[in-house]
């Protein structure tokens, strides 16, 4: 997710430099500002993952079966990054 920030970011800077618009000066300042969002949300889902790797491990260490959680951290990482891209792609259209 950080890569794509910098991807996302880089790709609407060039748009600002050759296009001196509003439009392109908001849609650089909103690719940032969605950068920083990802970049948040894959610090978060780092920390998350190793919590609970960390706490399958000692549970292993203790004897017990890893049990399957009803909604595992993949799904709603899924789920918040889905609905992240349909917010930008609403705002790409209403540009």
């Amino acid at each position: 997710m950080v890569s794509f920030r910098f991807g996302i970011v880089g790709f609407f800077r060039s748009v600002r430099m050759e296009a001196k618009t509003p439009a392109a000066i908001r849609l650089h300042q909103a690719a940032v500002q969605f950068g920083y969002g990802l970049l948040i949300i894959g610090i978060l889902a780092t920390i998350l993952c190793a919590i609970a790797h960390w706490r399958t491990l000692r549970g292993l260490g203790r004897g017990e079966m890893p049990g399957v959680a009803q909604w595992p951290l993949s799904i709603t990482l899924a789920a918040l990054l889905s609905l992240a891209g349909l917010v930008v792609l609403w705002s790409l259209a209403t540009v």
